[in-house]
């Protein structure tokens, strides 16, 4: 089936766009944090080894993404961690959570990775049957391996 969507690296100049999405994931999450974020991930040496992956429609409407890093893992070696996973959907479809998903395994390839990290939010504990998202990693063969605590500071 052909892809409505453009996976790409997120574009500075887009990162306003990008807010509301990444808003609905961290409430708390000012414009100027975000801005913050976004550059000094653009900063970094090429090639990249992080980065915002972005979903865009034909128009230019930013439908998900994700951010990423590439690191050292002492279970799984190279490994691609990917957080802050965000995907607009139409009902009943999943196809931006696909793609982005696919967007994953790509670069966990062309990284040379062994394994992709995914940290979701907290709502997709629930069991998969009650959340589209967490079902739709494990139609890609995801499965969960662990739990993730925070202490902020």
């Amino acid at each position: 089936m052909p892809s409505f969507l453009d996976i790409r690296h997120l574009d500075t100049h887009d990162s306003r766009q990008a807010f509301p999405l990444i808003q609905s994931l961290l409430p708390s999450l000012t414009l100027d944090e975000w801005l913050e974020f976004v550059d000094a991930l653009s900063l970094l040496p090429q090639p990249r080894a992080s980065g915002v992956i972005a979903a865009y429609n034909g128009r230019g409407y930013i439908h998900g993404l994700f951010s990423y890093a590439v690191r050292a893992d002492l279970a799984h070696g190279r490994i691609l961690e990917v957080d802050n996973f965000v995907a607009f959907e139409f009902p009943d479809a999943r196809g931006v959570t696909r793609e982005l998903a696919d967007a994953m395994d790509r670069l966990a390839v062309d990284y040379g990775c062994r394994a992709i990290h995914v940290d979701l939010p907290e709502r997709s504990l629930a069991p998969a049957a009650a959340d589209p998202l967490v079902a739709v990693f494990k139609e890609r063969g995801h499965s969960r391996h662990r739990l993730g605590l925070c202490k902020q500071l």
